[in-house]
């Protein structure tokens, strides 16, 4: 049994346990699905490692938290089905592998290709793990069950995996390598959120070490006193405190 080509229409030969077919005429790379064959593209990267790097550094800067510290890179192709309604195109995410934790990327705007037979043996494409039916049932209006979708694909987008440091703490982010779009797998805590919580350790021993002043006074008079001329290194320790 053969499928279709749904670049140029050439007849593709089934070959068992796989999930892409390479068009013999053409050089496209076709994902079998239970409908047929589907098309396969793929969104090159147009950015490299440092400017990558740059989008990750920016996204944390806005977000009042430090520069990282040394960086790792690993580059992956997630897949996406793209359907076209009849009035509209919509993406979803075709599979969440692990260290995405709670990242949720989008499909990225940048044009696609068909991806070539060697593309997809060399870039190592994975399969969708959520199937189309799936995919069309999350795009569907509920408003209309029997809408009916005009064409699907099969879209791989690069993204770069970005293990970064801040301090002995290490972080990892998806950056898409079309866009330069960030998406944290976990986002370390703000200055300003360390800031704040530290203010609140350090008043909370000021106001600690105030009421053993007090009560370990002779007398109130003199317990006063004393903490009247503890309060200016006090005040200066805190004041040091929240700008590290």
């Amino acid at each position: 049994m053969d499928l279709d080509c749904t670049q140029c229409g050439g007849k593709v030969p089934i070959e068992p346990e796989t999930d892409f077919l390479v068009c013999p005429f053409c050089n496209t790379s076709l994902f079998v699905e239970l409908r047929g064959t589907v098309l396969h593209t793929i969104i090159r990267p147009t950015l490299d490692e440092k400017q990558a790097a740059e989008s990750l550094t920016s996204h944390l800067i806005d977000r009042e938290i430090q520069r990282p510290g040394q960086y790792g890179f690993r580059m992956i192709y997630l897949p996406f089905w793209q359907i076209e309604w009849p009035t509209r195109v919509q993406a979803v995410l075709a599979d969440h592998p692990p260290e995405l934790g709670m990242a949720e990327p989008e499909l990225p705007s940048g044009s696609q290709i068909p991806a070539r037979g060697d593309e997809a043996e060399s870039k190592r494409f994975t399969a969708p793990i959520i199937q189309l039916d799936v995919a069309l049932d999350l795009t569907r209006d509920q408003a209309r069950s029997d809408e009916q979708y005009k064409s699907a694909r099969l879209v791989h987008a690069p993204f770069y995996i970005i293990e970064y440091s801040i301090g002995s703490h290490s972080f990892s982010a998806f950056v898409d390598a079309a866009t330069g779009a960030v998406y944290p797998t976990s986002l370390p805590t703000s200055l300003s959120t360390a800031r704040t919580f530290k203010a609140m350790c350090m008043a909370g021993g000021m106001v600690a070490f105030a009421s053993v002043v007090i009560i370990f006074s002779p007398s109130i008079l003199l317990g006063l006193v004393a903490l009247a001329l503890l309060s200016v290194p006090l005040t200066f320790l805190y004041r040091l405190g929240i700008r590290r």
